[in-house]
């Protein structure tokens, strides 16, 4: 691993903040794509020097778990 990994509280913490209306609306105008929010939520941790195993495992999953319905 490369990078900085949050702990598990940190990582709760922000994936509580990322629930925006921004969010939300790309969420409703289109409910069969990823969306693009999360997926610039991902791109950005890694660019701020986030291990991208960790964003793109355990965090992406703990993402996913609270944003959608799989």
């Amino acid at each position: 691993m490369n990078g900085l990994i949050m702990s598990n509280e940190g990582m709760n913490e922000l994936i509580e903040n990322v629930g925006r209306y921004e969010l939300y609306d790309e969420m409703e105008q289109n409910p069969r794509h990823y969306p693009k929010y999360l997926k610039a939520v991902r791109v950005t941790l890694v660019e701020l020097g986030f291990d991208e195993h960790w964003v793109n495992g355990p965090f992406r999953d703990a993402l996913e778990k609270r944003y959608l319905d799989y």
